[in-house]
């Protein structure tokens, strides 16, 4: 079940990607890759980030989300990744200067353990 959902969950964000990447292809090239690390130093914040930083990352994440998994199921998606997120990665999907890195970030919260397991007691 859990490699399902997050086969599902991943191939769902990755969609947004290959939909925006026929209009963007062109600057692809020029664009440097993100690539989050292995380990994140920082723990989760479990509700200690400022609220604005929060709603401004769930406006960010929300419609990569909702493109693929629509309504109740891709909000409670959104949440799990969020939850997940550590104060620096919610700044950087607040401040969404590089698409292409927010993307990819969503993508690796996605894959986390706990994002994976939050999502699968929220949709089961």
């Amino acid at each position: 079940m859990r490699l399902i959902l997050s086969m599902t969950l991943a191939a769902a964000v990755a969609g947004c990607a290959m939909q925006d990447g026929a209009e963007d292809a062109s600057r692809a090239e020029d664009t440097a890759t993100f690539e989050a690390p292995a380990e994140v130093a920082a723990a989760p914040l479990d509700g200690e980030a400022d609220a604005s930083v929060q709603d401004q990352a769930r406006v960010v994440v929300s419609p990569l989300v909702q493109a693929q998994a629509p309504g109740p199921v891709g909000e409670a998606l959104t949440g799990c990744i969020l939850q997940s997120a550590t104060g620096d990665e919610l700044d950087l999907l607040a401040a969404n200067e590089d698409p292409e890195a927010t993307l990819a970030l969503t993508q690796t919260l996605l894959n986390r353990d706990d994002t994976i397991a939050c999502a699968t007691a929220a949709l089961t």
